[in-house]
């Protein structure tokens, strides 16, 4: 592996100069490799080149450390990486009380103090969605309570959800539940009026049996 006594000597000292770097992210597997080649050049130094050998064992010993402690350091980077029950709640107050606008994920992550890209990966990890996907959810549950509550147009329920049209709202709608709006109205209505009928014909029933 080395061509020569200087080069031999030349590896622990860069290896130790890369190893105290802050720069650059773990990558263990490359770390062990590392460990394993340092380990071999320890070996054949002998008792020769004392300097040498003592700073290769000191990369030895850092090394070591390092991916001793490495599953402890990721399973807390782990733990982190999701957002806490207030952030999630104020998102969702922001969505709400501006849900008839244009929203960007830039604003949601300004909201709770994180980088857009940051915010995305924290979504994923905490809802299991992307936050589009969050925000166009959020949209459609306005959108089936209006449809089941009040006699608004089609399009107007579509400006109040946010949606830049009724063909966008339709298809989202459809997307996200299945049907096309007018056919979720229908059927909540129907629905409400089997429920009223349902009422009276089992009191008909429980007097006819008395």
């Amino acid at each position: 592996m080395f061509t020569s006594e200087a080069e031999k000597v030349s590896l622990p000292f860069q290896a130790n100069t890369a190893l105290s770097s802050p720069a650059g992210r773990p990558d263990f597997p490359v770390e062990k490799e590392v460990l394993e080649i340092l380990e071999v050049a320890s070996i054949r130094l002998g008792d020769s080149h004392g300097n040498a050998k003592r700073s290769i064992t000191d990369a030895i010993s850092f090394l070591a450390a390092k991916i001793q402690h490495a599953p402890e350091l990721t399973s807390r980077k782990c733990a982190g990486a999701t957002l806490s029950f207030r952030q999630v709640r104020r998102i969702r107050e922001y969505i709400d009380q501006h849900i008839d606008q244009r929203i960007e994920v830039a604003t949601l992550g300004f909201v709770v103090g994180r980088s857009t890209s940051h915010l995305s990966r924290l979504f994923k990890h905490t809802l299991g969605l992307a936050p589009h996907a969050y925000l166009t959810q959020r949209r459609i549950a306005l959108a089936c309570k209006l449809l089941g509550e009040t006699d608004l147009a089609m399009c107007e329920i579509a400006l109040r959800c946010g949606f830049s049209d009724q063909a966008h709202f339709s298809r989202s709608f459809r997307r996200s539940m299945g049907v096309n709006p007018t056919s979720w109205r229908r059927a909540i209505a129907d629905n409400e009026r089997a429920v009223t009928l349902e009422g009276p014909a089992r009191r008909m029933n429980h007097e006819q049996r008395i």
